[in-house]
C-alpha cells in the first residue's frame, strides 16, 4: 500500500552509476519507480532525468528530507539540480480567454 506519490526533477552533468546510485536510494527508502524517463543532451552531455514513483514507508514530506541530506552527493558535479513534487499537492492556476482579437 502506497502513502504517497511523487516526481523527482534531476539535471546535472551526465556521469556514469547515476540511475543505479539514485534507483538504489529510492527503494532503500521503500519506494516503488513506477515510471522513468532520461535524457542526456548530446551537445553539452548534460543529463535530465524524470521519475515517478510510489513511497510505503515514508510521507513526501519526510522523503523529501532524507532525499535533501542524501541526492547532493550522489549527484556530480556543481550543477548538480533536483525538485521533488508531492501528486497529492495541486498547484492552483488561472486560465483568462478573451473575445477580443489581439
Amino acid at each position: 500500500m502506497a502513502i504517497g506519490q511523487a516526481t523527482i526533477l534531476i539535471s546535472c552533468p551526465d556521469r556514469a552509476g547515476i540511475i543505479a546510485r539514485v534507483s538504489s536510494l529510492l527503494f532503500a527508502l521503500g519506494c516503488n519507480i513506477i515510471d522513468s524517463d532520461q535524457h542526456t543532451d548530446a551537445d553539452d552531455s548534460h543529463f535530465f532525468w524524470r521519475i515517478f514513483f510510489e513511497s510505503a514507508n515514508l510521507p513526501i514530506a519526510e522523503l523529501a528530507k532524507s532525499l535533501g541530506q542524501s541526492l547532493p552527493a550522489l549527484l556530480p558535479g556543481p550543477g548538480a539540480r533536483w525538485e521533488l513534487f508531492d501528486d497529492a499537492r495541486r498547484e492552483r492556476i488561472v486560465i483568462m480567454v478573451s473575445k477580443l482579437h489581439h
